[in-house]
């Protein structure tokens, strides 16, 4: 094997696709037939050639008798199935699946043009690379120029509670048996991606492959080099409504190789199990976490919410969704923050040199993008994903000026919810939270809180009068 990792990986890639290449080449084979619903039965068959042969007899009056009666016959099919179906169903991903089939989305319609700063381009290839332009500069776009330095002392003070000096995340070298265990747990029915190479190959050869793959993991840390050919990207367009020829009517969804993300479980377990156990995680968290889900969430949301109106006090909540969250978040940021949670700089190094210089390709009903470079603090999905805002957002949802536009909304949204829950407005919370806003106009915020809220009157007026005197004497 070569010393430097991308020679390494590059040997591999040209090593493993000679062989797939000899005993399993790519083929295309035409399929005649397809599978019939799962609610498609005999007696339906039958009534729809009884229909059918009527109707080349031009037999009218036992066509619509046949006709009439298949209209029926799948009806009532469709409601049996899926009704037992929906009721039967052991998780949220196979409910939704069915549900999906009874409303079914044509989303590989490919649009006739794309709208993009004040040009419409109508070739196919043009709509392909519009998207990817606009996938690749949505998040600078948002941020603009406003930058400014951080401040980390509370999050400093936090991790220094939790975390002696001694105390360090050292991550691990991986061995064969983890490898190979990794590779026969793969979902064969995950896409592929750039490489070409599915999920279901590797899987196949887990014990064969497992050798080299684990020379590549250790290398790339002892390195602190992530390879550059995992860094690529394939990303489908997903339609999400509204005018096809509108690129930010368009999801965006990434698909790794999947040797990539070996080396990313690898590391995001250690790290993951090392923050967990030092308490290191918010305890209100749960993306990304294992025992947590949108239920546990909401089970713990609707406990407070009862015993607060079992006290007699009002509930008010609110729901934020951050535009463009993940696409948001500063590279340089992330990687400052690593070191007060005690992170190797060898460590950060490797994650840095994972998040930096990675391309992207966009892909849409079989039309190829070309490949362009993602901007530095754009965050690619990856077993990654928890080391991200979500946890020290409660230190510095203000300051952190990337989300400036939101924050002032955010901060007034908090002091209402803090009022209507505890019957008090919490100055300390306020002040703290306007730290870096030196004009407030509280029309301005009275129009955005009620846009969340529908209150009382009183209750109203009330949140608003101790807001005013808590800006006014901040301002003094």
């Amino acid at each position: 094997m070569e010393d430097d990792i991308d020679i390494a990986v590059d040997k591999w890639y040209e090593l493993f696709n000679q062989v797939i290449n000899k005993h399993a080449p790519m083929k295309t084979k035409r399929v005649k037939t397809f599978k019939q619903a799962e609610w498609f039965n005999e007696e339906i068959k039958n009534s729809i050639q009884y229909r059918n042969m009527y109707h080349s007899k031009k037999d009218w009056i036992n066509f619509k008798k046949w006709r009439n009666k298949t209209t029926s016959l799948i009806f009532n099919a469709k409601k049996e199935y899926y009704q037992n179906a929906i009721t039967s169903s052991k998780n949220s991903k196979e409910l939704w699946n069915h549900i999906k089939e009874l409303n079914p989305k044509e989303d590989n319609i490919f649009p006739p043009k794309m709208q993009y700063e004040n040009q419409t381009v109508y070739n196919n290839q043009d709509i392909v690379n519009t998207l990817n332009v606009h996938f690749s500069s949505v998040a600078e776009k948002l941020i603009g120029n406003n930058t400014s330095d951080m401040d980390f002392s509370m999050l400093q003070n936090f991790t220094s509670e939790k975390l002696k000096k001694t105390e360090n995340f050292h991550l691990k070298l991986i061995s064969i048996g983890e490898v190979c265990s990794q590779l026969k747990h793969l979902n064969i029915n995950k896409s592929a991606g750039l490489d070409g190479i599915g999920p279901k190959f590797l899987k196949l050869s887990a014990e064969i492959i497992s050798p080299s793959l684990t020379f590549l993991i250790n290398k790339s840390i002892t390195s602190n080099r992530f390879p550059q050919k995992l860094k690529l990207a394939r990303v489908t367009a997903i339609h999400k409504g509204g005018p096809r020829d509108i690129p930010s009517n368009y999801r965006p969804i990434s698909i790794l190789n999947t040797i990539s993300k070996i080396f990313e479980r690898h590391v995001c377990t250690q790290l993951y199990e090392f923050l967990n156990n030092k308490k290191l995680l918010h305890i209100a968290q749960s993306g990304f976490r294992q025992g947590h889900s949108c239920q546990t969430a909401l089970t713990k949301l609707i406990d407070e919410w009862l015993k607060y109106l079992d006290n007699g006090e009002i509930v008010g909540t609110v729901f934020l969704d951050f535009s463009k969250a993940f696409d948001l978040i500063n590279h340089a940021i992330l990687l400052e923050k690593l070191k007060f949670y005690h992170i190797g700089k060898h460590i950060i190094d490797w994650i840095k040199s994972y998040l930096s210089d990675r391309q992207q390709e966009v892909q849409y009903a079989n039309i190829k993008s070309d490949k362009s470079k993602e901007p530095e603090f754009v965050f690619d999905p990856s077993e990654l994903e928890f080391i991200d805002y979500k946890d020290s957002l409660r230190f510095e949802i203000v300051s952190w000026n990337i989300f400036y536009k939101v924050s002032i909304v955010f901060v007034l949204i908090v002091c209402a919810v803090v009022w209507l829950l505890w019957g008090r407005c919490n100055e300390e919370l306020i002040k703290e939270s306007f730290c870096n806003n030196e004009e407030v106009e509280i029309e301005e915020l009275e129009g955005y809180v009620t846009s969340f809220f529908y209150l009382q009157e009183e209750n109203w007026d009330d949140i608003m009068r101790n807001i005013q005197m808590v800006i006014k004497s901040y301002d003094q």
